[in-house]
């Protein structure tokens, strides 16, 4: 019998012709995703102008972003080891914990109904045909609470939030004050990559790890977790969402 697989690629990022990461992940959105990844180690701000052009070559699974003379690479050019981190694949990051002490926390936000929350998660884990196929490939989705939906999906659940974020940069959305719907486990790489770009809840089916608890603290993110049905753990910062 034929019985469809996630497709898995190899693409090498490149910022001004140094070399910032090679990821394996699902062959879309690419650019997007080399953006995001900028967005999520902090390396991009978001601000207009860092960003001049993103361009992904298929034949050689190279993406040649440039950024402005102004934006920090020494990350990826210094000796400073980066950090493996718990996602798929063992991702690194290069910012990581040394810049939360820099950060601020995230504005507050008008609450949003537990019943609301509930309903879209039920519609956003019917969204990928891609899981429906193969289920190989995780999801995220930034929402607006209303009718904006940006969706993404990848092998790594990182890799699909860093496409989120690379597409908001890319289509000129602001994602501050909006909400992640991730399919994966909320740990702590996450919980920076949406605190960085000012989302002030994560919301999931699955379970949130206790460091990612811990910064979701300090830097007033609400993580909510296990929603199945009805019921859900919303684990910090509760005042984000509303009974019933």
């Amino acid at each position: 019998m034929d019985d469809p697989v996630a497709v898995e690629t190899v693409v090498t990022f490149f910022a001004n012709d140094v070399e910032v990461a090679t990821l394996l992940c699902s062959p879309v959105n690419i650019e997007a995703m080399a953006v995001g990844f900028l967005l999520g180690e902090g390396v991009l701000s978001g601000h207009p102008g860092e960003l001049l052009d993103a361009v992904f070559d298929p034949g050689h699974g190279i993406v040649r972003l440039k950024v402005a003379k102004s934006v920090d690479l020494s990350p990826f050019t210094g000796e400073r080891r980066g950090t493996l981190t718990s996602g798929c694949g063992k991702g690194q990051t290069y910012a990581f914990v040394r810049d939360v002490g820099e950060m601020q926390a995230v504005a507050a936000c008008p609450p949003l109904s537990a019943k609301a929350i509930a309903g879209r998660i039920r519609t956003f884990m019917h969204m990928s045909d891609t899981y429906r196929d193969t289920g190989g490939v995780h999801s995220a989705m930034l929402w607006d609470g209303d009718g904006l939906e940006i969706f993404c999906e990848d092998l790594g659940r990182h890799n699909a939030v860093d496409k989120v974020f690379g597409r908001c940069l890319l289509e000129g959305i602001d994602p501050a004050g909006k909400i992640m719907l991730s399919s994966g486990r909320i740990s702590s790489e996450i919980t920076l990559k949406c605190a960085r770009r000012r989302v002030p809840m994560i919301v999931s089916r699955n379970a949130p790890t206790s460091f990612s608890l811990q910064l979701a603290r300090t830097l007033d993110v609400t993580l909510v977790g296990f929603v199945r049905g009805d019921r859900m753990n919303v684990y910090t910062c509760p005042e984000r969402v509303s009974l019933p």
